[in-house]
């Protein structure tokens, strides 16, 4: 008997746990990704003028991590980002070269509507001979 009521009261406290645990909802952990193509502007440099802007809503406040992906058709040099948020500090990746991703760069978020800006700053090698032209790939924000 003493067996028996024993695994009884584990039964019992296994479902009190499973009464109070929820798994973290979708919108925890929602990633959101969106296409950039930019051609740059005279006068040429490694620094590519204008930066891609992009608007997006977080739905609770909160850190955002944001990651470039260089996976635009005819990307043939390395280059890095430096992306910005409302305007806010701006973060700088590492160099990468195509179809390379950059670590991810963190940000601490208000809910509500934002605006990243990301632009980019060659690196002499493949096709870059001293000047960027035009650069791609996918942002990837994670919340």
């Amino acid at each position: 008997m003493r067996k028996a009521a024993g695994g009884l009261a584990a039964i019992a406290g296994l479902s009190l746990v499973a009464a109070f645990w929820h798994p973290p909802t979708a919108e925890a952990v929602k990633v959101k990704n969106f296409k950039v193509q930019v051609f740059c502007t005279a006068p040429l440099s490694q620094t590519c003028n204008p930066a891609a802007v992009h608007g997006f809503t977080t739905k609770q406040s909160g850190t955002v991590r944001v990651r470039f992906v260089s996976n635009s058709p005819g990307v043939c040099s390395s280059f890095r980002v430096t992306v910005s948020i409302d305007g806010g500090t701006a973060l700088t990746s590492g160099f990468v070269g195509p179809h390379g991703k950059t670590a991810p760069l963190p940000f601490s978020l208000s809910a509500g509507p934002h605006q990243l800006s990301i632009q980019a700053e060659g690196e002499v090698g493949g096709c870059n001979v001293g000047e960027l032209f035009s650069w791609g790939g996918t942002v990837r924000i994670n919340q």
